[in-house]
């Protein structure tokens, strides 16, 4: 080639005879060693205005680039300027064009410093030119397909170069690649070359606004619709939609076209295919952060047996949760799509727990994927775990305390794991099972470790309130320390409502022991339940259950004392009058007086601060609620032993609506004893009235 540089017909066979060796890496090495790359490009820049030449050159080339060692010395011998060259001599020449095309691809791919030297060579301008001009003849032919087909690919290698993406929209190449998807949406690697194109371009901020002005979503979706069983298709519309979709707007367009029914369409074909999952998911996460997306996908169907997209989910779950990164995409989806409650129904239904449990068990060691794997068993599970759970609640439980340990550092793990603990706290038979694993000491040593997070402090606290509706479980927080961490938590977060409302909870519910009453005053929990309520009034769950607290503080004579003389009393009138409507203030509200009332000049105190007309008015206002009208009764029992106040309740009708709830909540305990309760202490009153209303009150509720 060397000696006969002008002589066409010997550089066209010498480039035939090289090509099939230059397959070989071995053999590449050699033809570059043998100073073969200075020789093609000698060859181009001699023969550049022969076709044949040429295109024994350019497949040279193509096989060479193909092999990474031998990219950089193709690059370093300039023949970039030389190939864009050879394009523009032949501009009518669709081979050539392909062939040239196909060359910047192969040598381009995944290196951005030749990315850079084709953008600064000016050579997008050129492809953009050599796209537009073959899809505007709309022709189908071999020839012109191929070059759509090469140049839309090396747009796509490009489009992800931060510096190309700018020259590549300046120079229309957003409308080019519409165009093409338009025009020729009957090629399905060309619209999985185009998606690949608009994915990378999305991730220059000012591309997205002019993408979706130009009709790029129905595009995409137009491709996805059309080749539902193309994995190159499906998974680089998934990843288009979701690099698409971040902004509110965006969102609304990408649901609006129909996009979360194609993404569930493309995980429904390709339930083994990881890439298609982990893209469909990651965009249907993003989607559903808007309600509307959450209660679509909870409706959505794919495949001619209309398969719900929960079984659609769980389905893939089930066939890949070996794999990181799709299954961390797809609790994450599980964990944010589960919040409606229709879609949680349906996952729920699928059994899509038991998915979840195996990729905790796989990828107990990924941070990442254990994170979101918690958050969607929280989502499946708040607040009770449902029938189709309990099954696993003791494989839950031991995969939550190892991870708990695995990672006693990462704040966001030991916050989701107390999160799943509370829930797995409500299950009776799990109390034993979480103490004797270490379940509460792993909750102590959350709270210890992360005493500024509000969000562990408040997941803890929320933990031992649902394990201190049990005894033995409330004995073994006293026994671990859980007292004193709650009340330090919310002396450090006073000012957080929320950790207080859960601290009040836990409380209230620790103080049902003798023992946990003393412990609590000991460490001054009725002065962080009294403070609470003072600088929360605005908060409803924070007056519930910190008044719920004092309620059941108040059976030891002491904090009764203390309590009352804090101002307890006015604050829970001031509560039941700011919360007339919110049942959880006025059932605690209720409790508080109750207790309160044992004590005789607690009782005349209630009554004149107006306690019974508040208890009253409760009882109406919320007439079909168990736990209001258990307490009110159990309140209107203890301050009518005071004639004063019996006379009252009286006046204001109690005698009557405490036989409605007798006869409303036959089968509540709680109830019928506080009931029955109240209206003896009228009984014992030597006042034939009241008898005679008893009679008339029963009378009248039985034929209701």
């Amino acid at each position: 080639m060397n000696h006969f540089a002008q002589d066409a017909v010997i550089h066209r066979y010498a480039l035939s005879a090289l090509s099939p060796l230059a397959y070989i890496p071995e053999y590449a090495s050699q033809i570059i060693d043998a100073g073969g790359v200075l020789a093609v490009k000698n060859t181009l820049q001699y023969h550049s205005g022969d076709p044949q030449v040429a295109i024994s050159a350019l497949q040279m080339i193509n096989e060479l680039a193909k092999h990474e060692g031998c990219k950089d010395a193709l690059v370093s011998a300039g023949l970039i300027p030389v190939l864009l060259q050879v394009m523009q001599a032949h501009a009518g020449n669709p081979h050539v064009q392909a062939l040239g095309l196909k060359c910047l691809a192969t040598l381009c791919g995944n290196s951005t410093s030749i990315q850079a030297g084709l953008f600064q060579a000016q050579g997008i301008p050129a492809i953009l030119n050599a796209i537009r001009s073959a899809a505007d003849t709309r022709a189908t032919d071999e020839g012109t397909v191929g070059l759509i087909t090469e140049g839309m690919n090396l747009l796509a290698a490009i489009s992800t170069n931060q510096e190309c993406r700018p020259q590549i929209i300046q120079y229309g190449g957003i409308e080019i690649t519409l165009q093409v998807m338009r025009f020729y949406i009957d090629f399905p690697l060309i619209q999985e070359h185009c998606l690949r194109i608009l994915s990378g371009l999305t991730l220059w901020p000012e591309a997205a606004a002019k993408l979706l002005q130009a009709g790029y979503i129905d595009c995409i979706i137009a491709a996805m619709t059309k080749y539902p069983e193309t994995q190159g298709v499906q998974m680089s519309g998934a990843y288009a939609l979701g690099m698409v979709a971040g902004s509110d707007d965006a969102k609304v367009a990408v649901i609006n076209a129909k996009g979360i029914e194609a993404l569930v369409t493309a995980m429904y074909w390709h339930p083994m295919d990881q890439h298609v999952n982990e893209q469909a998911c990651a965009a249907l996460a993003i989607l559903c952060e808007a309600d509307r997306g959450k209660a679509i996908l909870a409706n959505a169907v794919a495949g001619e047996e209309k398969m719900p997209s929960p079984e659609v989910i769980t389905n893939s779950m089930r066939n890949i949760y070996t794999i990181a990164n799709p299954v961390k995409q797809m609790v994450k989806l599980v964990a944010i799509a589960g919040l409606d409650e229709t879609m949680r129904a349906g996952l729920i239904q699928a059994f899509t727990i038991n998915g979840i449990v195996q990729v905790l068990q796989v990828h107990a060691e990924n941070s990442a994927v254990v994170f979101y794997a918690l958050k969607a068993t929280v989502t499946l599970g708040y607040p009770h775990p449902p029938p189709e759970m309990i099954h696993i609640c003791e494989s839950l439980l031991d995969l939550v305390l190892a991870v708990m340990r695995a990672f006693p550092a990462e704040a966001r793990i030991q916050e989701t794991g107390c999160e799943v603990l509370s829930i797995l706290a409500r299950v009776e038979a799990m109390q034993d099972r979480i103490i004797t694993k270490g379940g509460i000491a792993l909750i102590c040593t959350a709270l210890k470790s992360f005493q500024a997070d509000t969000g562990i402090q408040r997941k803890g606290c929320r933990a031992f309130a649902n394990l201190g509706e049990f005894q033995t479980s409330r004995e073994a927080i006293r026994r671990e320390g859980g007292i004193e961490l709650i009340i330090l938590g919310m002396k450090y977060h006073v000012s957080h409502p929320e950790v207080g409302e859960q601290g009040c909870a836990a409380i209230a519910n620790l103080a049902l022991d003798e023992a946990n009453r003393t412990h609590i005053a000991q460490n001054e929990g009725v002065n962080a339940v009294l403070a609470g309520l003072r600088l929360h009034q605005a908060h409803p769950g924070i007056q519930a259950f910190g008044l719920g607290a004092l309620g059941n503080l108040a059976t030891a004579e002491d904090n009764c004392a203390v309590i009352l003389k804090a101002g307890a009393v006015d604050m829970v009138m001031h509560a039941m009058a700011s919360w007339t409507d919110e049942p959880r203030v006025q059932h605690f509200a209720c409790l508080a007086l109750s207790n309160f009332a044992h004590d005789d000049a607690n009782k005349v105190a209630i009554g004149r601060a107006g306690g019974n007309k508040k208890i009253i008015s409760s009882m109406q206002r919320h007439s079909d609620h168990a736990g209001v009208q258990e307490q009110a009764c159990g309140a209107l029992a203890n301050l009518g032993v005071n004639q004063q106040n019996m006379v009252e309740i009286a006046q204001l009708s109690g005698i009557e609506l405490v036989i409605s709830s007798l006869k409303k909540f036959p089968t509540e305990p709680g109830v019928q004893e506080n009931g029955c309760f109240a209206l003896s202490k009228f009984l014992t009153m030597p006042n034939e009235s009241y008898r005679q209303r008893m009679k008339q009150a029963d009378a009248e509720a039985g034929s209701l």
